[in-house]
């Protein structure tokens, strides 16, 4: 049922009042990753806790792939999984998705969603 709502909700469909629309998430999404890359740059490390979907968007965004890619992404993502990003002031880039260093041992907690 989840995947179906969210599909009519980026497609549009599902709207009500209180209800971010998709694009508007979007960009707020982005907005935060144009922040990060402004004001944290030059050789700090930063960490951002977040969920499926603004990582889907980022990786979307950083690899320029279409659209529909950030929910592609967000399916795939594995709770506690580490995604990795290098950034400057005008660059991002992708440098590690889904990682799970810590549950290497512990492959049977690995999950989705």
């Amino acid at each position: 049922m989840f995947e179906a709502l969210i599909h009519q909700w980026v497609a549009g469909r599902i709207a009500q009042p209180g209800l971010e629309s998709w694009e508007a998430f979007r960009q707020r999404v982005k907005d935060a990753l144009n922040i990060i890359r402004k004001e944290h740059f030059g050789g700090k490390h930063l960490a951002v806790l977040t969920s499926g979907g603004p990582i889907g968007i980022a990786v979307q965004e950083c690899l320029q792939a279409p659209l529909r890619a950030a929910l592609e992404v967000n399916w795939r993502v594995r709770n506690t999984s580490l995604t990795t990003f290098l950034f400057s002031e005008s660059r991002l880039s992708l440098d590690g998705f889904n990682e799970l260093p810590h549950l290497a041992s512990m492959l049977e907690l690995v999950t989705f969603r």
